[in-house]
């Protein structure tokens, strides 16, 4: 069991020691290189006139500064975690309606262009993409026994579990449309 529970969160820190730095990486460099075909490479500098960091370099920086925040938390007796639970909550609600409200705007962007956007149905270099998205979809989903278990009435477990279920739901239907549409043809 328990070396179960530490590979589990071995590679549950793995997950977030690559996507938040990667994350952060990605939104804030704002080098694009001069042919808009061109993908970018980790060599390529991450901000327009500053050639010391290149991408790579400023995701290993945006590392070193995740592992220096979440690393302390290692040595916090986390007995009562009701503060980082609603910390936990807000962020998720937080990424939730930053992505729908950025592909709600480039909706509208499309449309004001006259240029919309016809989704693929399938795109074998978008599968890296998807286990992101499935990841994201099993971070929600195995955070359901925080839902259950301070539940006192449990003659009110089915409905509270119809309601959290189907607001995931509508959730991930909102996200996935406004995406698709959104950013289909990337």
């Amino acid at each position: 069991f328990y070396l179960a529970m530490i590979l589990y969160l071995y590679g549950d820190l793995a997950i977030y020691d690559v996507a938040v730095p990667k994350s952060l990486r990605d939104t804030t460099c704002t080098y694009t290189p001069e042919d808009a075909n061109d993908t970018l490479k980790d060599t390529d500098p991450c901000w327009i006139g500053v050639t010391s960091i290149n991408r790579m370099n400023a995701y290993r920086i945006y590392v070193c500064l995740f592992n220096l925040l979440v690393g302390p938390l290692v040595f916090y007796n986390l007995q009562k975690t009701k503060f980082l639970q609603l910390l936990t909550t807000i962020m998720r609600w937080l990424a939730f309606v930053t992505m729908i409200s950025v592909a709600c705007n480039k909706i509208a962007d499309n449309v004001a262009n006259s240029t919309p956007v016809q989704p693929a149905y399938f795109s074998l270099p978008g599968l890296p993409n998807f286990f992101g998205v499935c990841i994201y979809a099993f971070m929600c989903h195995h955070s359901l026994p925080s839902i259950i278990t301070p539940i006192k009435h449990k003659e009110k477990f089915k409905f509270i579990l119809v309601a959290a279920y189907s607001s995931i739901m509508l959730f991930y239907l909102l996200n996935s449309y406004t995406g698709v549409f959104a950013f289909g043809k990337n």
